[in-house]
């Protein structure tokens, strides 16, 4: 990945969407995040996407960069997924560089945002939503390098 300028002809797109979490409860719902987490490190891997996912037990955070055509492909497959429900995208448009261009697809957790708000308070809470917010909080949470 270029981690900058994306290499499609209609540049890079960012979309940022919530939706409302239908996984199970407990062991099971943990397995199959696993398991949609690696699908999706993979296929966006392969699609040239980047981005980040937050779960916090009952809603799905996510911000998707790229090629237009596949965030777009990504987006509607999502829409699709029973895993998701009340999906509303929040904000989407043309990218002028990566955010995340680190991951393939990054799980933030509810319990990684307490910890990097207790390091650093002035990380905002991501609702109510806008767009730049969220991704400064996220990379925040983020900082260094991980899987």
């Amino acid at each position: 990945m270029d981690g900058g300028q994306g290499n499609d002809a209609q540049g890079l797109f960012r979309i940022a969407y919530d939706s409302v979490v239908a996984l199970p409860f407990g062991e099971a719902g943990e397995s199959e995040l696993r398991r949609m987490m690696e699908t999706a490190r993979q296929r966006n891997a392969e699609s040239g996407i980047t981005g980040v996912l937050r779960f916090d037990g009952a809603y799905f955070l996510q911000v998707l960069e790229g090629p237009r055509a596949a965030v777009e492909e990504t987006m509607a497959r999502i829409r699709r997924d029973p895993r998701h429900t009340d999906v509303r995208v929040l904000s989407a448009g043309p990218l002028e560089r990566r955010d995340f261009a680190e991951w393939s697809m990054v799980l933030v957790t509810e319990a990684e945002m307490a910890a990097a708000r207790q390091r650093n308070p002035d990380l905002l809470e991501v609702y109510p939503f806008r767009t730049a917010e969220v991704v400064h909080s996220l990379r925040g949470v983020l900082g260094g390098d991980r899987d």
